[in-house]
């Protein structure tokens, strides 16, 4: 069974309610994200999550963090919430989401498809991609971001063109990639990749950047993903 919660070293996310636990595949779920982001910056940043009992644990996370006046969660769909366009949405909320656009947005979307599913109904939901579709994420991010803004996705490697293609059709250009693997033996499993409408016109660019990060090194976390993250993780 897991942990009721996960400490690391200037804040503890609960997640006894969250379908998803703590895992390199975090949403706004928990919190984690945010959390990470608000823990490196000054922004305040909003979370948005569609399943009642996480977003509810997200905002008890969020309340007892040192960065509790910089961060809140409504919940809904991020579709809903977001596109103004959407008038059959119910939140109260979305007027104010409405108020955009936004300078950042981050998230680690559902992108598994039609395939094995687990018995737990939020645990499918926080995986799987019916509540938010590739699409659906992507009209987010055209409509959303700011003229100057930037969107950051972690996304499975083998659909990363398909997410690079559907951007660019929308309006966004995919800047960098980097992508992830366990160690230097596997293929890699997952792409990072940063988008805005900054490079869409030629203008010299060379395409994205891309790079690899690997978590491991033999049985010992590289020196890569330990400077990543040494700043978040207890024993890093």
């Amino acid at each position: 069974m897991s942990n009721s919660y996960f400490r690391f070293k200037e804040f503890v996310v609960l997640q006894d309610r969250c379908a998803m636990k703590v895992t390199t595949d975090v949403g706004t779920g928990t919190g984690l994200l945010a959390l990470m982001v608000a823990q490196m910056s000054g922004l305040s940043i909003l979370g948005v999550e569609i399943d009642p009992e996480a977003a509810g644990q997200a905002a008890e996370n969020f309340a007892g963090s040192p960065w509790a006046d910089r961060l809140r969660v409504v919940c809904g769909d991020a579709t809903n919430l977001v596109l103004r366009d959407h008038a059959d949405s119910k939140c109260p909320e979305r007027p104010d989401l409405a108020s955009g656009p936004f300078d950042l947005i981050f998230c680690n979307p559902p992108f598994f498809g039609n395939g094995l599913r687990a018995p737990n109904a939020a645990r499918n939901m926080a995986r799987h991609g019916d509540k938010l579709s590739l699409d659906g994420l992507i009209e987010v991010f055209a409509y959303a971001l700011s003229p100057e803004g930037v969107a950051a996705v972690i996304w499975p490697f083998d659909r990363e063109e398909e997410f690079v293609a559907a951007a660019f059709s929308r309006g966004l250009c995919c800047n960098e990639r980097v992508r992830l693997r366990q160690t230097f033996k596997h293929a890699p499993f997952r792409s990072m990749m940063r988008f805005s409408r900054v490079g869409l016109s030629g203008g010299g660019s060379t395409g994205p950047a891309i790079s690899e990060l690997v978590i491991r090194h033999g049985n010992e976390y590289s020196p890569e993903f330990v400077a990543l993250l040494s700043q978040y993780y207890l024993n890093l």
